[in-house]
């Protein structure tokens, strides 16, 4: 009988993709009502690579990783 599929981090992907399709403005509304902050919506956004490829050749994502340098 095959293996049903691992849904235990549907939550953690789901997050992911969200807030990878998310837009600069977006991301920075974001991060700045998480933590009550006031970036200015002009800031720039990086987003980090976080793939990496495991010995067996399979793609692994890791967190999400951003980097915002403010618009001064």
């Amino acid at each position: 009988m095959p293996k049903p599929p691992d849904d235990t981090d549907i939550f953690d992907r789901s997050f992911k993709q969200i807030i990878g399709s998310l837009s600069n403005a977006a991301m920075i509304t974001f991060i700045n009502a998480l933590f009550g902050a006031d970036h200015p919506l002009d800031s720039q956004v990086k987003r980090l690579n976080t793939e990496q490829i495991s010995k067996s050749l399979k793609k692994q994502q890791a967190d999400e990783i951003v980097s915002m340098s403010l618009g001064l």
